[in-house]
Order: C-alpha cells, then structure tokens, then sequence
C-alpha cells in the first residue's frame, strides 16, 4: 500500500512538472521580453527581471509581443513586424499593421491593405482599396474589403465569399468596418441597416438607422434617437427604449452583452435649444438582458 501510494506521488509530481517546462516553452520567451521607452525617446526590448536588452536594435515606438511577435515603427516612418529574436519578419515598409485576429493580420501600404499570417508571411497580396486608412480584420473566417467602390467580403484566400456588394460605407461608419460576429454581419441598403448571414441573406431586414454587432444573441440598433436591442431573428428584446451615443467619433459603437450584461444610456432625452444644436443626454448605467437596471454609474 505504502508503495502504492509513493509511486502515485512521483508520477504526479513528474506529470506537474512536464507540465510546467510544456507551458513555458510552448508561450515562447516573449513573456519575459517587454518593450521599454529609454530617456532619449527611443525603444528597445529588455528583460523584464533584470532591465538588459535582449537584442540588438532601437525604434521610434514598439508593442509588447503577442503570439510571439511584436509591432514596431521604425525611424523610417514606417512600420514592421519583429520575431522574439529580434530578426524583423516584416521590414519596416508598411503604413499600418493591424493586430491578429482569426490567425490573420491587415497590412496596408500606398492605400493597399493585405494580410500576413502569425508568422509574417503574407498570405493574401497588398491588392484591395484602403482609403480610409481603417484596417479590415478577419472574424469568423471572413474580412470586410473595399474592392473598387463597393465593400465585399473575402475568405481567407482573398476571394469574394459573399455575393452582395455594399456601396461606400461612409457618414461616421468610416470608423470601422463590419464584422462577422455569432453569424451575423451588419450591413446596409441605401443607408437601412440590417444583418445579412455568411450566404449574403438578409436575416434581418435593413429598416434601422444604425447597427452594432451581435454580443451573446443581441444587438443593439437604432431608429431616429432611440436604441434598443433586438435578437438574432430581429425581434425585440426586451420594451425599455435607451438613449442614443455621440456616433461622430466612431459610428454606433454601443454597449455589448458580456456576461449577461451590458452599459447603455439609459436617458432618452435629447438636449439642445434647436434640431441643429441637439445632442444626446448621458445617463450611463449597467442592464441586464431583460433590460432592468443594475447600477446607475453616472448622471
């Protein structure tokens, strides 16, 4: 029995081990590499225990590596992409490099944007339009592209996955492009908004002034000044009305479900002496999914 019991102890203590050495070199040694900003402005890479560099190399600014490589802009004025060695994967000729997501990055250059893989190699070439400057990124396996004048949707070969066409997306929705989320993508006719699926069918019709993307089966959308949250078959969620967002900024960027909650504006007054004057008044509070309020965080 006494021998029983030793030999389970040491093979648990052996399992707990591998298990250490596994993890720690499967994240790679960039969890100890961090970048730093020196006296003079620039940066450089260190350890972060001991503060000594860990390669060779200044830049105008750097990111802390992530999936084992990191972003950097060189004095150049252009940007690259470094490995944990320090051996650049993408040379600093790039006017933007986006973060990874769905295994793929947007590269852009002259108002061409493209994609890399984690490792840097570019997988789909530097082709589509990027007028805006504001950087596709690859959700659910597909990317929203502007393709002449018109944005479509590409698989992960860069080819049109989606036989619908959306013309400019323009007004304050320059900001961001839509996104595939829980199957579903915002999309417009003639400025209705509505969310078509990965065939390019309408699920919800566009009949709303503003849409925002899906969070735990609901969406928040908005007709005139009010906004409320429907589900995925376009139903309402709950009857409160909450109260439109500045969208000059960033477009209708609104609260989204986490965890079965969610920040509105919960006032739907506006403010305002005259139509041209009238903006949103703000009283920010947490929701839950059935619309009640949990906490009033400011007024």
């Amino acid at each position: 029995m006494e021998k029983t019991r030793k030999y389970s102890f040491i093979t648990i203590f052996s399992f707990l081990c591998f298990v250490i050495l596994f993890l720690g070199f499967t994240q790679g040694f960039s969890q100890d590499i961090i970048a730093v900003e020196k006296s003079d402005n620039k940066w450089i890479y260190a350890y972060k225990n001991t503060g000594q560099q860990a390669f060779p190399g200044e830049w105008k600014w750097a990111l802390d590596f992530y999936e084992g490589n990191a972003m950097v802009s060189c004095f150049n004025g252009y940007m690259g992409l470094l490995n944990e060695k320090g051996e650049m994967v993408l040379p600093c000729e790039y006017d933007n490099i986006g973060e990874l997501h769905d295994g793929l990055r947007a590269i852009s250059r002259e108002y061409k944007v493209g994609f890399c893989d984690a490792n840097g190699t570019i997988v789909i070439p530097i082709t589509f339009r990027n007028d805006s400057q504001i950087l596709s990124e690859f959700s659910e396996g597909l990317a929203c592209v502007l393709q002449d004048e018109n944005y479509i949707f590409i698989d992960k070969q860069g080819k049109k996955a989606i036989n619908i066409e959306f013309g400019f997306w323009g007004g304050a929705a320059v900001y961001y492009l839509p996104r595939f989320k829980e199957g579903l993508s915002v999309a417009h006719k003639k400025y209705k908004f509505g969310f078509i699926d990965k065939k390019g069918k309408w699920i919800i019709k566009p009949q709303y002034d503003a849409a925002d993307e899906f969070s735990e089966g609901l969406a928040a959308v908005r007709k005139g000044n009010k906004v409320f949250f429907i589900d995925n078959k376009g139903k309402r969620a709950f009857k409160r009305n909450l109260g439109c967002v500045d969208e000059g900024c960033c477009g209708f960027i609104y609260g989204k479900f986490i965890n079965g909650q969610a920040e509105v504006n919960i006032s739907t007054r506006m403010r305002g002496k005259s139509k041209q004057d009238q903006y949103c008044e703000e009283i920010r509070a947490i929701i839950d999914r059935q619309g009640n309020i949990i906490k009033i965080l400011e007024e």
